[in-house]
C-alpha cells in the first residue's frame, strides 16, 4: 500500500517537475528578485559578507520563502512538499515499521533502496558517505548554513550488535585483545567516528562538528550495567576524583577492578554491580576508544558533540563526557554535552555541570534539545516500574527549556566571551523566537559566535536559512550512512517527531509560495 502512493505521487511528482524544468532558466534569472507573497525582508547571500552593524535586522515572522529556499532546486522543494504530505499522515507513521518492511520485501533490496533516496532518505538523510555528503555540505556552506555530521547508525538494549558485517578476518586492531563479538563492531563504529571527523576537517574546512553516540562504541547491555553503578557512585562525596580521565587511562588492571568492583563507600549498596573481568576489558578498550577519538578532534581542530541517549543509558554517557571536558576543554571547547530538556532533572543537570567548569575554569558547551526517545523512557519507566522522568506535557518542557537557556544566557555574560557556547537545537519557532530576542536583550551578537541554532536536515529551512543569511551561526544536522542502517534513526525521527510533522502547514505554505514564485514570470 505505501509503495503504491508512493509510486503515484513520484508519478505526479516528475510529470509536475517537467513543467519546473521547462521554466528554471527564468527562475535561475529571477533569484536575485524579491517575493511579493514574503511579509518579511529578502536577504541577499552578500549579507554574510557585511560587517555585523550593517546587517539586517532579523524579522521574526519567518515568512522569506526566497531566502529560506534560495538552496534548494525547484525539484527538490517538489520532493520536500511529497515527504512533508506523507509524514502528515498518521496511518504511515503509526505503521511505519511494518510498512517499511512490507515494501522491502516486495520492491527488494534494490527498488527499495531507491525509493527511499527518492523520498525519506533523500529529504533527510546527505547521502551514503564522505564523498556522497560533500556537495550538500558546501552548498548550505554558500548560505551561510554550517553542518553537524552524524553517521546514524543506532543501537539499544535489544541490538545484537556482534558481528555485524564484520569478519573475524577483518579485525580492525590485531594489536588489541577483544573481549566480546560485539567488539568488532564497536572498533568499526570508532573507525566510523574517526572518519566523521576527518570529514568535517576536510569538507566543512573545521567549521562544522562531528556527533558521537557513546553506544556505538559499547556493548549497549554493558553500558547500562555501568551506568547503574555511576548512578551509585554520584551519591558518594569524592565521586568526581574518581573517574578522572587521566586516572581512567593510566590505570593497571587491579586498580581498574578495584574501581569498579571495590569502590570505598559502595559495599552495602544495594544491588550493588559487580563486572567480570571480561566485561572490564570491555570497559577499558570502550575508555580507550573515546580517548582516541578525542585526541583526534583535537588533532584536526574539529568540535565534537556528545549525544544524549536513553536515560538508562545517560548516567553513564554524561559521566564520560564530563569527564572528557574535564580533560579537554582547558584551552577551548573541543566536547560539548547534550541536555535533553523533556527531562524533569535537566535544569539543575546543567546548572550543576556550568558550575562545575567555573570552578575548574575550563570551557563549556551545551546543546539544549526538548528531547528524542519520549515514547521509549515512558514505555520503560511503565514497564520497570520506575517514576516517569519525562516532563507532564509540552508546555512544561517549553518553560524548563527556556529556563536552561536564560542560565546559559546569563552565564555567557558573566564570563569571558567563548568561554560558555550553546546551540539552541529546536525546531520551534517560538523558542528560537524567544532566543533571539533574549540574545539582543542581553547584547550578545551574532558575531560572537556563542550562541547558535540546530536543525536537522530538511527541516525547518525557512528558520535555519534566514538566519543563516542574516549572519547567526546556524548548523543542519546532517545524518549520513548507508539506507539499511539509517532506517531506525528516520523510524525514531518520525515517530518522536510526530508533534513537529503535524505543525508542518507553515513550512509547506512557504514551499508552494517559492514555487509559485519561480513559476510565475511576473
Amino acid at each position: 500500500m505505501l509503495s503504491r502512493h508512493l509510486c503515484q505521487a513520484l508519478r505526479a511528482t516528475q510529470a509536475k517537475s517537467v513543467v519546473y524544468r521547462s521554466a528554471l532558466p527564468a527562475l535561475q534569472m529571477r533569484n536575485t528578485s524579491t517575493s511579493s507573497a514574503s511579509k518579511g525582508q529578502t536577504i541577499s547571500i552578500s549579507n554574510l559578507n557585511m560587517e555585523p552593524n550593517q546587517r539586517p535586522k532579523p524579522d521574526l515572522s519567518f515568512e522569506d520563502s526566497e531566502t529560506a529556499f534560495k538552496s534548494k532546486s525547484s525539484l527538490e522543494l517538489l520532493r520536500g512538499y511529497l515527504v512533508f504530505q506523507l509524514c502528515s499522515l498518521n496511518f504511515l507513521i503509526d505503521n511505519q515499521k511494518f510498512l517499511l518492511s512490507f515494501s522491502r520485501r516486495v520492491l527488494g533490496k534494490h527498488l527499495f533502496t531507491q525509493l527511499m533516496r527518492m523520498t525519506f532518505y533523500g529529504h533527510f538523510v546527505a547521502g551514503e558517505d564522505q564523498n556522497d555528503i560533500r556537495q550538500n555540505v558546501e552548498n548550505m556552506m554558500k548560505y551561510g548554513v554550517k553542518a553537524i555530521l552524524d553517521y546514524s547508525a543506532e543501537e539499544d538494549l535489544a541490538t545484537d550488535n556482534s558481528f555485524k558485517g564484520i569478519n573475524e578476518a577483518d579485525q580492525l586492531d590485531s594489536s588489541k585483545k577483544y573481549f566480546h563479538p560485539s567488539e568488532f563492531n564497536s572498533d568499526k563504529n570508532k573507525k566510523i567516528f574517526m572518519n566523521c571527523i576527518d570529514a568535517v576537517s576536510d569538507v566543512t574546512h573545521q567549521t562544522g562538528i562531528a556527533a558521537v553516540k557513546i553506544t556505538s562504541l559499547v556493548r549497549p547491555q554493558l553500558l547500562l550495567k555501568f551506568s547503574t553503578l555511576i548512578k551509585q557512585m554520584n551519591e558518594l562525596d569524592n565521586n568526581y576524583s574518581l573517574l578522572s580521565w587521566d586516572n581512567v587511562m593510566q590505570m593497571s588492571d587491579e586498580q581498574f577492578d578495584k574501581l569498579l568492583n571495590n569502590t570505598d563507600g559502595l559495599q552495602y549498596v544495594k544491588d550493588r554491580q559487580s563486572f567480570s573481568s571480561d566485561e572490564l576489558g570491555e570497559l577499558r578498550n570502550m575508555f580507550s576508544r573515546i580517548d582516541e577519538l578525542i585526541k583526534h578532534a583535537v588533532e584536526k581542530n574539529v568540535r565534537v558533540f556528545v549525544d544524549a541517549e536513553q536515560t538508562y543509558f545517560q548516567d553513564a554517557i554524561h559521566r564520560i563526557t564530563i569527564e572528557i571536558m574535564r580533560k579537554f576543554n582547558r584551552n577551548r571547547c573541543v566536547v560539548l554535552n547534550t541536555y535533553q530538556n523533556y527531562l524533569k532533572s535537566a535544569y539543575n543537570t546543567l546548572k550543576h555541570d556550568i558550575d562545575l567548569a567555573n570552578r575548574e575554569n575550563c570551557h563549556f558547551g551545551a546543546k539544549l534539545v526538548r528531547g528524542a526517545y519520549m515514547e521509549q523512557e515512558r514505555e520503560r519507566a511503565k514497564e520497570m516500574g520506575y517514576e516517569d522522568p519525562i516532563n507532564e506535557s509540552y508546555d512544561e518542557t517549553t518553560k524548563m527549556y527556556e529556563k536552561s537557556l536564560m542560565h546559559c544566557l546569563e552565564e555567557v555574560k558573566k564570563n569571558p566571551l567563548g568561554r560558555i557556547s550553546v546551540m539552541v537545537a529546536s525546531h520551534n519557532e517560538q523558542t528560537v523566537k524567544f532566543a533571539v530576542e533574549k540574545m539582543m536583550e542581553y547584547g550578545i551578537e551574532p558575531s560572537d559566535r556563542v550562541i547558535c541554532f540546530g536543525q536537522l536536515l530538511g527541516m525547518c529551512d525557512y528558520i535555519s536559512f534566514y538566519l543563516g543569511g542574516l549572519g547567526f551561526s546556524v548548523y543542519k544536522y546532517v545524518p549520513y550512512g548507508p539506507v539499511e542502517e539509517v532506517l531506525p534513526y528516520l523510524s525514531r525521527r518520525a515517530t518522536e517527531n510526530r508533534s513537529i510533522f503535524e505543525k508542518l502547514q507553515k513550512e509547506k505554505r512557504l514551499i508552494m509560495t517559492e514555487l509559485k514564485r519561480r513559476m510565475l514570470p511576473f
